[in-house]
């Protein structure tokens, strides 16, 4: 088992449970307790957890990344600008797989009148179509651990029926992205996901507000070539988008003709 796959087993642990013991995770993981120490010790290092006698309990996630309520507003033009062009990217008959966040929330509320089949761990897609009504598109749930603050579910079972599914298009969130790292997220349980739907996917795309271009998190979600393309607003800056093509990469906004002389 690699390191951060142990990792992020022992944070699920940790959500599910509320605390972790070193006997247990030595068991359940199969390596040795110093090896749990070790993990454990980069995990309060990185903020995820706090280390007790014989175990860890959770850091206040809120401390490290804002909860889903704190952001669904904010640069919310932006994501729908986003949405908008995820939407002419859809085809009926599609089937499109969407992460859980705000903006993936709007790609969503965009494409459901087509006659698709979207499929999703966020449970605010879900409880959205439940309230929209009879949308032609068809929703298949994801389930697993649920995390209430982010209103996602996560964890290995989230991930196993992800390897089991071949969606045409995947559009992936993340709270950064730089082309030295790609896109990246402060939870380890949310990145695992969000790279087993980029396996899954015959064509992957990153959807993401300008204002999170050139910051990195804790947790590589991909590198830069495994996007097919970048999908922002017009907000974009010059230096960045040279940045994006320079690198090979394809930008898609509202706006084609983008810094094109």
């Amino acid at each position: 088992m690699f390191i951060e796959q142990r990792k992020s087993l022992i944070v699920e642990e940790l959500t599910a449970n509320g605390s972790v013991s070193l006997n247990d995770l030595t068991d359940k993981l199969g390596v040795s307790q110093a090896t749990i120490r070790r993990d454990l010790t980069e995990l309060e290092r990185s903020g995820l957890l706090k280390r007790t006698h014989g175990g860890a309990v959770p850091a206040e996630l809120a401390a490290f990344e804002a909860g889903y309520a704190d952001k669904e507003n904010v640069n919310l033009e932006e994501k729908r600008s986003i949405a908008r062009v995820c939407s002419s990217m859809v085809n009926d008959g599609d089937t499109v797989m969407l992460d859980s966040g705000t903006t993936t929330f709007e790609i969503a509320r965009a494409i459901r009148t087509k006659k698709i089949t979207i499929i999703t761990n966020s449970a605010t897609i879900i409880s959205d179509f439940i309230n929209y009504g009879h949308a032609p598109a068809e929703l298949v749930c994801i389930g697993g651990i649920f995390r209430p603050n982010f209103r996602c579910f996560v964890g290995s079972e989230t991930e196993n029926f992800i390897r089991k599914i071949i969606p045409d298009k995947v559009f992936i969130a993340a709270n950064g992205f730089s082309v030295t790292h790609g896109a990246s997220t402060p939870m380890l349980v949310e990145a695992s996901v969000k790279r087993a739907m980029l396996g899954a996917g015959k064509h992957i795309f990153l959807a993401i507000d300008s204002s999170k271009m050139g910051n990195d998190y804790l947790s590589v979600i991909a590198p830069p070539e495994d996007f097919d393309g970048i999908i922002t607003d017009r907000k974009l800056s010059r230096r960045m988008y040279n940045q994006l093509i320079n690198r090979g990469l394809t930008v898609y906004t509202e706006n084609t003709k983008l810094f094109e002389e």
